[in-house]
């Protein structure tokens, strides 16, 4: 590991490629092809910088590099928050795959031709300089900047549709709730600080057992933050909401990348969160809302939404993988799912264009673009040569020795693939004609290139032979995340494993033909049957309404508490109070100063009554009296006279 004195060279590219998307969302209307060339040389920048740090260009041996500085006090000090550059193997590999699926969205020219187009080649720039931060983020800090350009990325990328108040609407409500998570996740790292937590992410120590309530409770918060950002079930919100965005943006920069960011963030705290406990006990709950995503989206009408379903039911199964079986197998379902909705959403768009002829041309094109769609599904399904396939198929072996886990698995595994192949039917009816560009087609396969397992493990299979016989490359994955290689070996176990494998994956295939491609959608028809119970199921089993009261709920508490402190209590029962304690006090003064002036008075009239009565009868007496008085004074004079 080499320490560095300065950020590395794709740390100033993420900057210029920020500076890019402000240029051209601010001026793209001026620039000559509104921009796009800015972006193409921000994507060879992108490889370049790759193939300089990886030592690839340079034929040298590949180092990680590390550059931090203090953000809140010094970086020496015990508690202070800081901010650097970590540049791995990891981080190179992500930053490169976020510009080469950029270069097949830009590909696709047809996805900027709409009016303010410059406003989506701005928002895909400052979202790729979001991915770049995040690859290269030493703390949770640098990597919360990265995140939040992702998100203004993603909501930018409807700026091109303000002018219609529905998608103003979705704009409003994806930034709140991304803003939501993204504070949700802010707060379990500061959390975290408290407990003064080591939170550099080039370091895999454990944190102590004294730390692990604070450790527990941040990365809770972290985990139920990813669950917000990724808009995993049941906070569906905008993901259920219909858009004129392209399919192919909406996924790619309103989905996944805020969510790859976040990921990476679980993946640098894998062991953490393994050592606390949390893993694999929040596999489950992230189990259960990609279940609940894919029944979801079987009862969805319209592909699009469905797509943007099974994408969150993906990338919760990506954060279930992660909890049971590891770092390696979760990246590789990761992005094999995530370039297989990518293609889905871009061939399912140019089919669902009207054509303007229906000759031999327009129907191979439409031919080529529906087998496309078939291998998409086959690659996000996880099939034989694609990378999901190493991604389910160890962690369906992993839990192989426990019936009910496995069950359980194989049931997610069953829904997961039957949706996948159902939306790969609902496109191929779109259209059996098609005008679109061949830039299309070109930019699909560019991803299902990307899919392909040889690229990233090193087999043409993926993982489906035992023993790795089919090998013809190093695996990349695991070069990047030194962890032992996920091939099976030739046991009862593993070939339990694989025939359940298989043997879903085929039910699912057969199943979505059976409901979704023949003539009749049966998903439709049992909509139709049961329209409440497909109604409610369709809603999301009507969560997000639950959640949209939840929200109101507490408005309305805000509101009443509002009302109440300050229409009620500061306003009437505080000044009542007050002027009835003073009033008592006042009564009770009062009443102590008449007890007291009657008392003295009463006291003075007892003092002065005894001498005034002996005088009253001095003066009011009788002959006697006088008689008692004169005899007492002639005895006292005698008496006195006598002494002398």
């Amino acid at each position: 590991m080499i320490t560095l004195n300065s950020p590395t060279l794709l740390f100033w590219f993420s900057f210029i490629y920020l500076m890019i998307g402000v240029l051209i969302f601010a001026f793209g209307n001026r620039l000559p092809a509104r921009g796009v060339w800015l972006l193409w040389v921000g994507v060879l920048l992108a490889l370049l910088g790759v193939g300089l740090e990886s030592g690839l260009f340079l034929r040298e041996e590949f180092h990680s590099k590390v550059w931090s500085s203090g953000w809140i006090l010094p970086k020496t000090d015990a508690n202070a928050l800081t901010v650097g550059v970590f540049q791995d193997l990891f981080g190179l590999v992500l930053f490169l795959i976020a510009a080469l699926v950029a270069a097949g969205l830009l590909l696709n020219t047809s996805v900027f031709k709409h009016a303010h187009s410059e406003r989506s080649l701005g928002a895909l720039a400052i979202s790729m300089a979001g991915m770049g931060v995040v690859s290269l983020a030493l703390t949770p800090w640098l990597l919360f900047v990265g995140l939040a350009l992702t998100v203004v990325g993603g909501g930018l990328s409807f700026a091109a549709f303000w002018e219609n108040d529905a998608e103003a609407k979705v704009t409003a409500r994806f930034f709140w709730e991304n803003s939501f998570g993204l504070l949700l996740t802010f707060f379990g790292a500061c959390v975290l600080v408290t407990g003064q937590l080591n939170l550099f992410l080039n370091e895999t120590s454990v944190w102590k057992e004294e730390s692990s309530f604070t450790g527990a409770l941040g990365l809770a918060l972290v985990f139920a933050g990813f669950f917000l950002q990724a808009h995993l079930f049941p906070v569906l919100g905008w993901v259920v909401a219909e858009s004129k965005q392209s399919p192919t943006q909406r996924i790619l920069l309103n989905q996944l990348f805020p969510s790859w960011a976040l990921f990476v963030l679980l993946i640098r705290l894998e062991h953490q969160f393994r050592a606390l406990g949390l893993f694999p006990g929040l596999g489950w709950l992230a189990a259960c809302a990609a279940l609940l995503a894919f029944l979801s989206g079987l009862f969805q009408r319209n592909w699009r939404i469905a797509l943007g379903l099974w994408t969150v039911g993906g990338l919760s199964l990506a954060l279930t993988i992660l909890a049971f079986t590891g770092r390696t197998p979760a990246f590789a379902f990761l992005l094999g799912m995530s370039l297989s909705a990518l293609a889905q959403g871009n061939l399912g768009s140019a089919l669902e264009e009207k054509p303007t002829t229906s000759n031999a041309v327009a129907r191979t094109r439409a031919f080529w673009l529906k087998g496309l769609s078939f291998t998409a599904a086959a690659s996000g399904t996880g099939f034989i040569g694609f990378l999901t396939l190493s991604g389910s198929l160890p962690w369906v072996a992993k839990a192989i020795d426990s019936p009910v886990q496995v069950t359980f698995f194989l049931f997610l595994l069953f829904f997961f693939g039957l949706l996948g192949w159902c939306i790969a039917w609902r496109i191929s009816k779109l259209t059996s004609a098609s005008n679109s560009s061949w830039m299309v087609i070109l930019s699909s396969v560019l991803w299902l290139i990307l899919s392909l397992a040889v690229l990233w493990t090193g087999t043409c299979t993926g993982g489906a032979v035992f023993g790795s016989i089919d090998r013809v490359l190093p695996s990349l994955l695991e070069g990047v995340f030194g962890a032992p290689g996920m091939d099976f070996k030739d046991s009862p176990e593993s070939w339990s494993a694989s025939s359940f494998y298989w043997g879903v994956l085929l039910i699912s295939l057969l199943t979505a033909y059976w409901t979704s491609g023949r003539k009749e959608d049966k998903w439709t028809r049992i909509a139709q049957v049961f329209p409440r119970v497909s109604s409610f199921v369709a809603q999301g089993f009507q969560m997000d309404l639950f959640y949209k009261k939840f929200v109101q709920t507490l408005a309305w508490v805000g509101r009443s508490a509002s009302r109440v402190i300050d229409g009620r209590i500061w306003s009437e029962w505080v000044p009542a109070g007050i002027t009835y304690f003073l009033e008592r006090v006042s009564s009770l003064f009062r009443g102590v100063d008449a007890a007291i002036s009657d008392g003295i008075g009463t006291s003075v009239r007892k003092v002065i009554e005894v001498p005034g009565k002996a005088l009253q009868l001095v003066q009011t007496g009788d002959l006697r009296l006088y008689l008692f008085f004169v005899i007492s004074s002639g005895f006292a004079l005698l008496a006195h006279y006598i002494k002398l």
